[in-house]
């Protein structure tokens, strides 16, 4: 009987010890729970089902200017500038399990706002029923001030830029319009000058001693090299302004054409050209044509020292890009001097070696670069030179 008594209490105090154990771990995860939750920095939050706040974090009190016992028990979406759009956003979460980043604004009991991400969770109770839905909210003022700025500065920026182009346009429009009138102010006397030196050596050649003659020539001489020059100027505005027209263009046909012309030109010559045929691109016709002219020109001119030569236009691809090239077997040029080439009035020869005012290659690179593509150079003393370029 005794021993009954003994197994009896025993089982008592074991049963209490047992439900005090069960009980003192259920308060441990909740102060293990609620620490988790107030060391956030976001506004945390849980919400019954039926949209009332169940608890609160510190942050949500900061957030609202309410004390957790006020917030307690009211509705959740009351304190957000757009109530409905709360509302919308809670009901997303039961028919989807969660909503991320979805935007909504907190208003302070003083009145301010708080721009906020709102991201939320259903969770579910011991039994597996959905308890409600736990919910963060992150301040994103901070974001939203950067991204006021901004939109501010870049709003200032494209102001200062559409300022900007239209004093450039204003300027170079002035600047285009003077060239024009000291080209056409300068073509007249030139022409007089040029004139009146043929006059004295057609008229007056009998009195003049070889001296007087050879002065008279180098006057004529200078002024067609500065006809030519202003000229060149010309070609170089009406590349820079012009206004591009893309289209399919056959670069095989314009190489050969102009091909035709330089052979119509000096028959003479024993020169080969190589074309490959069936290169196309897209591009303005005109202004690839100059570039094929300028480049096949300076070909002809620098392979005009040898007795026979060689030129060849074609493309490669090359890293996903066509590549063009037109190569000779001339005079070539040393690298060193390479990035003089596209330098406007910029020479590696003499005037008395090859003739030319240095603008050809400084307008291709104006061409090309109008086009969004680049152009290089390649050469040798004597080894002949190549010229690539690539279209955008």
């Amino acid at each position: 009987m005794l021993k009954s008594k003994w197994h009896f209490a025993n089982y008592r105090r074991n049963k209490k010890t047992g439900r005090k154990s069960t009980e003192e771990a259920q308060r441990d995860a909740s102060a293990y729970n609620r620490t988790l939750i107030e060391v956030s920095l976001d506004s945390l939050v849980t919400i019954n089902p039926d949209g009332k706040i169940s608890d609160v974090n510190s942050a949500t009190e900061q957030v609202t200017g309410l004390l957790r016992h006020e917030l307690i028990g009211t509705d959740f979406s009351d304190y957000f500038t757009e109530p409905d759009k709360a509302r919308d956003g809670y009901q997303r979460v039961f028919k989807d399990g969660s909503v991320r980043n979805y935007p909504l604004e907190i208003r302070h009991r003083d009145g301010h706002i708080t721009a906020v991400l709102y991201n939320a969770t259903v969770y579910h109770d011991a039994s597996g029923n959905i308890g409600g839905v736990f919910a963060s909210a992150r301040d994103i003022t901070e974001r939203k001030q950067a991204e006021a700025e901004i939109h501010r500065l870049n709003a200032e920026l494209k102001k200062r830029v559409i300022e900007r182009t239209t004093q450039l346009a204003g300027a170079n429009q002035e600047l285009e319009s003077f060239a024009y009138c000291v080209a056409h102010d300068l073509r007249s006397p030139l022409r007089s000058i040029d004139g009146f030196s043929l006059a004295l050596l057609e008229d007056y050649g009998d009195v003049l001693d070889t001296d007087g003659k050879d002065y008279l020539r180098r006057v004529r001489a200078a002024t067609q090299r500065m006809a030519q020059l202003i000229d060149d100027i010309l070609k170089l505005l009406y590349v820079t302004r012009s206004e591009l027209v893309f289209e399919e263009v056959n670069m095989s046909l314009l190489a050969v054409s102009v091909a035709e012309a330089l052979q119509v030109e000096s028959p003479q010559r024993k020169v080969t050209f190589v074309i490959k045929e069936g290169v196309t691109t897209r591009g303005d016709s005109r202004l690839l044509k100059v570039v094929l002219e300028n480049i096949l020109s300076n070909a002809w001119k620098f392979t005009s020292g040898h007795a026979a030569a060689r030129i060849e236009f074609g493309s490669v691809v090359s890293e996903g890009e066509n590549a063009y090239f037109i190569r000779d077997d001339g005079a070539g040029f040393e690298m060193k001097y390479v990035d003089k080439l596209f330098t406007t009035f910029q020479r590696l020869h003499t005037e008395l070696e090859f003739p030319g005012a240095g603008i050809g290659l400084a307008l291709v690179q104006h061409i090309i670069h109008r086009h969004g593509g680049r152009v290089w150079a390649e050469g040798a003393v004597e080894q002949g030179a190549t010229f690539w370029f690539t279209l955008g």
